[in-house]
């Protein structure tokens, strides 16, 4: 591997925790975030800083973008909500928390396919979905008035459960209509909140979510340890603290043990995967500051 660019924060201090990719016309756009609750946009194409997005009272825990606006920007933090952003502009469209919010650090959070919905997971053993409605219908016009116009708080998820896991959530994502969550439990669950369907309820905050398949794993009690999903969302991904990694076929008729990826030399806890848009490249990161690509045999 051959560096490219280098950015230097500059806080010297500053640890980040998540990273994320998007694009602006011609540009591409990197967002960094972590213990200082400050949001970096570097704009790589053209090498330099186009912004920082401040208003988090703590670190930043995850950042996921709009999978239909790649303006639009999701982050999680420590000071128990998550925020909208409009990296174009700066402005922070919505709070997500508050009265019925999280009640200790946001770990992760995801939009949904459509963009209409986020769900959120945090140390609170919490799974919360919340319905963004018309919130971030008019983003780019209203984040077009600059930081001077209110963000729209949103103080009552659609739904709330702290039923599925009994322990820190770490990584939460959306499967169509279908949430992944893990905590530090050496299981992945699959369930179905409340709200998301025609036949359900409706999405009454005191419903049950109804859990679907658990994918089992071993050597995975701690926390901060990240699964994903690749683009058509076909395969599942985990790595353990003894670096191996845990693969399940998603299409299969029946989901079976998960394939393992294992190498002598990957012994270090893998914090992280990511996905080629292709899916055929995997990559992890692990503790002892190695990364690995993995390549699927054609």
């Amino acid at each position: 591997m051959d560096v490219l660019q280098r950015y230097a924060d500059p806080d010297e201090d500053e640890n980040f925790y998540s990273c994320a990719w998007t694009y602006d016309n011609a540009s591409h756009l990197l967002c960094a975030a972590g213990e200082r609750g400050i949001v970096r946009v570097i704009n790589v194409t053209t090498h330099r800083g186009e912004r920082s997005l401040v208003g988090h009272g703590n670190s930043i825990n995850d950042l996921r973008f709009h999978q239909r606006d790649p303006l639009l920007l999701l982050s999680a933090s420590k000071d128990h909500s998550l925020r909208l952003w409009n990296v174009k502009t700066g402005a922070c469209i919505a709070i997500l928390g508050g009265v019925d919010g999280h009640r200790d650090e946001v770990l992760s959070g995801d939009f949904d396919i459509g963009g209409r919905y986020v769900v959120s997971c945090g140390m609170d053993h919490a799974l919360k979905t919340w319905d963004l409605g018309d919130v971030n219908a008019d983003s780019r016009r209203r984040g077009d008035d600059g930081p001077s116009f209110s963000s729209e708080v949103v103080h009552f998820p659609l739904f709330s459960t702290r039923i599925v896991h009994r322990n820190y959530i770490d990584c939460v994502r959306w499967l169509g209509q279908l949430v992944l969550s893990k905590s530090c439990e050496n299981a992945i669950v699959l369930w179905k909140p409340p709200g998301m369907g025609d036949d359900d309820d409706g999405g009454n905050v005191d419903s049950t979510p109804i859990v679907l398949h658990t994918f089992e794993m071993n050597n995975c009690e701690i926390w901060y340890l990240r699964f994903a999903l690749d683009y058509f969302q076909t395969v599942l991904a985990c790595g353990n603290q003894a670096g191996r990694v845990f693969l399940w076929d998603l299409e299969a008729d029946k989901i079976d043990s998960p394939v393992q990826l294992i190498h002598p030399k990957c012994d270090a806890p893998i914090r992280h995967v990511g996905f080629s848009r292709c899916g055929n490249i995997m990559v992890t990161v692990s503790d002892n500051v190695t990364v690995w690509r993995w390549d699927r045999r054609m």
